[in-house]
């Protein structure tokens, strides 16, 4: 979804989801599910008892994501025409509406963004600061699918609103590349070659100011919110 919805929007779309696309099985995950144990359920323990960032939920017949891992995956066939995932929109138009994006859909996106990119961008040698929720179509393209195919890293930020622990997490990666929205353009990445912005154009101070004094040349919005 392209926003944290509160739990009974959240209750309604999986309801609606579920009874139209027939699904079968629903997997929740927490933020220190792929971490092995102890790491892991301390966590997701801090996570949701400490910091208190996850609400009170249930869903009826859900599994957890560690429980629903096998060894082995079974073969099986994708056409470019099947259904990869439901994008959810925002909202901010009215209720969110899940938008049916295929391989086909996103394996043409990552080509386009990387004939976009790959004039400053090279293969194995990038970081990108990932601040934005990967949730959110933009940052799922121009952030994971993007250095994904390059080769490159991505800087996860868990909680961009935590600013001290988001600029010690600046200071301690060099980082070639980075992601935000117009209002999020409060550091100097004196180190990145591109900058995008989400939702409109970089603004001019800071972005372009900093950006152009590493690379020669202003960044510019490059990617649409849409999977078309």
């Amino acid at each position: 979804m392209a926003s944290a919805p509160p739990p009974e929007t959240l209750k309604a779309l999986l309801e609606a989801s579920c009874a139209r696309w027939r699904a079968r099985h629903v997997i929740t995950t927490q933020a220190g599910d792929a971490f092995p144990a102890p790491k892991r359920w301390a966590v997701n323990f801090a996570v949701k008892h400490v910091k208190r960032m996850v609400p009170a939920w249930r869903i009826p017949g859900a599994i957890a994501f560690n429980d629903a891992r096998a060894p082995e995956l079974p073969a099986t066939s994708v056409r470019p025409e099947d259904v990869a995932f439901l994008q959810y929109t925002g909202g901010t138009t009215g209720r969110p509406k899940g938008a049916a994006l295929t391989h086909a859909n996103m394996a043409a996106n990552v080509r386009q963004t990387l004939a976009w990119a790959r004039a400053v961008l090279k293969e194995g040698e990038e970081t990108v600061v990932t601040a934005l929720p990967l949730y959110h179509i933009f940052a799922l393209t121009a952030n994971l699918l993007l250095f994904f195919r390059l080769g490159g890293r991505n800087l996860l930020i868990p909680n961009p609103r935590d600013l001290p622990a988001f600029v010690a997490a600046l200071e301690r990666h060099r980082f070639s590349a980075i992601t935000g929205v117009k209002d999020a353009g409060g550091s100097r990445p004196t180190s990145a070659r591109r900058a995008s912005s989400s939702g409109s154009r970089c603004p001019s101070r800071p972005w372009a100011r900093c950006c152009t004094a590493s690379s020669g040349r202003a960044p510019e919005r490059g990617l649409q919110d849409v999977a078309r």
